[in-house]
């Protein structure tokens, strides 16, 4: 390219995410576990005398967009990259509440803390996406991104489609289904305020 010849790479930082020739995001995801796990252990150090609401929303504020950062487009399918995003934040609710005995249940902080999972987050900002597409409110042509589903009846799966406009959101190896019928309004219950 201009008389330079490109090399070839793993890996590589674009746009806050990190792209792989494999297209798999586990890289992407151990880089965001990494920086959110270190700007939680200087929050750790510095605030440790602080109020929990401070502790809160220091957590919520600083080390939470790391773990969400365009998670529409690398949503994780499998379990153990899943995992790896929640210990993070359940190392923050023991941060929060100043709790660090083994003995305490974290899923009761993170009750306690009322905060929902990131696994549950992600879900919803995929919805919202969805919907934002459906409804044309984002500027994305629904044609690559939205396949009507076929029929359930599969007698006639090759002829008909379905009047009950189902669609399939296709991101990446996930997938999340919706149909505007799902809620009153059309718009999905947890989008629903």
């Amino acid at each position: 390219m201009g008389g330079n010849q490109l090399s070839s790479v793993n890996e590589y930082p674009y746009l806050g995410l990190t792209l792989t020739s494999n297209l798999s995001w586990q890289a992407h995801i151990s880089n965001a576990t990494k920086k959110a796990n270190k700007i939680l252990g200087l929050l750790r150090r510095n605030l440790r005398g602080c109020p929990q609401k401070l502790r809160q929303q220091a957590y919520i504020s600083l080390v939470r967009p790391h773990l969400e950062y365009t998670s529409t487009v690398w949503n994780p399918h499998t379990k153990k990259d899943t995992d790896r995003l929640e210990m993070v934040q359940r190392r923050a609710a023991r941060f929060v509440l100043s709790r660090y005995h083994h003995r305490d249940s974290v899923s009761s902080m993170l009750h306690e803390l009322q905060w929902e999972s990131l696994e549950n987050r992600r879900k919803s900002a995929c919805l919202i996406l969805m919907f934002k597409i459906f409804t044309k409110s984002v500027a994305i042509n629904a044609d690559h991104i939205l396949i009507q589903m076929p029929s359930s009846n599969t007698r006639y799966y090759h002829a008909t489609l379905t009047n009950s406009r189902s669609y399939l959101l296709v991101f990446n190896s996930t997938s999340t289904p919706f149909s505007p019928e799902q809620s009153p309004g059309g718009i999905p219950s947890p989008l629903q305020s």
